[in-house]
């Protein structure tokens, strides 16, 4: 989803999945994968499988996998190479038939001929002992609506699916929504998914808790054709009737203020938000904190959030952890609020702000446990930098292109964080998260 590179996400950026990839290959046990189901990389190639995003924050959406031959990964990745050589094992079969907790076909040229299969082998387990709970589909190119929804079908308990980079509509999303009431964890991030289909979300999924929505509908790098960008009606229709939602992820312009205190109003459990490039102003921040105390991340790149809008976090939002300002109308005067307010920051992104050594020395001095901070083309030099090198030194990355900074500091960096593995002096603006 986002490059490797931890600013490039707005530090913190909500939208990332974990993915602790296995094993891809065939193993001891296995048959070689043909080409076919081989996993694309994330840049749409095939070859080694790997993650989505280097963010290491625990998302009770990810999906994890066992190594070893009877992996569920690899039981599936087995049936998909059978059927395409037109013999199913009995053995694959059992095992499926047996229950798989997790599903997981993302990143593979896996169609829908293959998964109606597997649905239709799972659907031999009693709806009442079905197992799967967690789908992963992400980068799956070759599987459609039709596909999602027999998967739907035969996983009746499903708490979490991952869609992002499909080709699913709201065709897929209404037979999801109506198959799987239990569904609390769903990503859609560049998908051509629409408010239709989060309006049917919405209403037959009341227990979701997480939703990301980066680039629904809005075409682009890494997306599967264009559609029609979230707007607040999809947003409000979330906020009325998923009162439990603890993370949501957005960038859609089409979103306003009326959409952002919809989810204030009614979602006080709020615990992660991603607003990035949005029409956010200092007054919707107010809102929001103010009745989500409990926010620990935020992300707010590329908004008109100013200092007025960093101290009403500060007021707030005491538990903070990670957040977001990079391109925003941020300064030291902010900064200092939140440092001294939210001593648990261990992520914050200050990249193209107005940001100085004063709000540097603020954030060292009062957070002792920054492990990541960007700080890139700001007026940061030398002696902000020694500031974090005597106070943080549990840094592990830092990012200073287009700063005053020079090896004196890096070399202050060097000798007082040994966690240290990234210092990013690049002449380079960090690139904004899409």
């Amino acid at each position: 989803m986002w490059t490797n590179v931890w600013y490039e996400a707005a530090s913190l950026d909500p939208t990332g999945w974990k993915r602790p990839w296995g094993a891809v290959g065939g193993g001891p046990d296995l048959p070689p994968q043909s080409p076919s189901l081989r996993p694309r990389t994330s840049s749409g190639s095939t070859g080694s499988k790997r993650g989505i995003s280097d963010h290491t924050d625990p998302d009770p959406t990810a999906l994890t996998r066992r190594t070893g031959v009877d992996s569920e990964w690899e039981i599936v990745s087995m049936f998909a190479t059978q059927f395409e050589n037109g013999v199913i094992g009995d053995d694959i079969k059992d095992r499926i038939s047996r229950g798989l907790g997790t599903v997981d076909l993302a990143f593979m040229e896996v169609g829908d001929n293959v998964v109606n299969a597997l649905a239709a082998v799972m659907r031999t387990v009693h709806t009442d002992n079905a197992k799967t709970t967690k789908i992963d589909l992400h980068s799956n190119r070759s599987v459609t609506d039709t596909g999602i929804g027999a998967l739907a079908v035969a996983c009746p308990n499903l708490t979490t699916i991952n869609l992002s980079a499909t080709r699913v509509t709201d065709t897929g999303i209404g037979a999801l929504a109506a198959a799987c009431p239990k569904l609390t964890g769903i990503a859609l991030d560049r998908t051509r998914v629409t408010d239709e289909g989060i309006r049917a979300l919405a209403a037959k999924c009341p227990h979701l808790t997480h939703i990301h929505l980066i680039r629904v509908g809005r075409g682009g790098r890494g997306c599967v054709g264009p559609g029609t960008p979230v707007t607040d009606d999809a947003i409000r229709a979330l906020a009325d009737s998923c009162h439990n939602l603890t993370t949501i992820a957005l960038d859609s312009r089409s979103v306003t203020d009326e959409g952002i205190r919809a989810l204030a109003d009614s979602c006080p459990n709020l615990t992660t938000i991603g607003l990035n490039h949005m029409q956010v102003t200092d007054e919707d921040i107010r809102t929001l904190a103010d009745s989500c105390p409990n926010l620990t991340k935020i992300a707010l790149h590329s908004t008109q959030v100013t200092d007025v809008g960093a101290r009403a976090l500060a007021d707030s939002c005491p538990k903070l952890t990670d957040i977001g300002l990079g391109n925003t109308h941020v300064a030291d005067e902010g900064v200092q609020a939140l440092a001294n307010a939210c001593p648990n920051l261990t992520k914050v992104s200050l990249n193209d702000t107005q940001v100085t050594d004063v709000g540097v020395q603020a954030l060292a001095n009062a957070c002792p446990n920054l492990t990541r901070i960007g700080l890139g083309s700001t007026q940061v030099t030398d002696v902000g930098v020694q500031a974090l090198a005597d106070s943080c030194p549990n840094l592990t990355a830092i990012f200073l292109g287009n700063t005053q900074v020079t090896n004196v500091g890096a070399q202050a960096l060097a000798a007082s964080c040994p966690n240290l593995t990234t210092i990013d002096a690049s002449r380079r603006s960090p690139r904004a998260p899409t």
